[in-house]
């Protein structure tokens, strides 16, 4: 099961597709109890705090919590937690074909090393 899961994971892993909501990606995160997601969602925060700072605001409610930072929301909804990830609106960048020209590139293409 995922009562382990880091936040690394849940960030890289758990999402089929990447939908984009309010300029966040969103993943969910659903764990068989509310304790586990609990311990979760705490373990996130810190590992988030180790990255990122301290958290820039949070709040709780009945059977919800949330931490935020500026490119990151953590929010947790009874058994489930969602992680909220400002989208860096790639496509901007990544059509310029200025971007793919050589130098600087080679050897990225094959698995080989050169």
């Amino acid at each position: 099961m995922n009562d382990e899961l880091p936040l690394l994971a849940a960030l890289t892993q758990c999402f089929e597709k990447d939908e984009v909501l309010g300029g966040y990606q969103l993943r969910t995160v659903p764990f068989q109890t509310e304790a586990i997601a609990e311990t979760r969602f705490a373990a996130w925060c810190n590992e988030a705090s180790a990255w990122l700072g301290p958290p820039v605001g949070e709040d709780r409610g009945d059977g919800w919590q949330r931490v935020w930072w500026p490119d990151l929301r953590i929010k947790r909804s009874r058994r489930g937690v969602s992680l909220w990830i400002r989208t860096a609106h790639v496509g901007s960048w990544w059509s310029n074909p200025d971007l793919w020209q050589c130098p600087g590139l080679e050897g990225l293409w094959s698995w080989d090393p050169e």
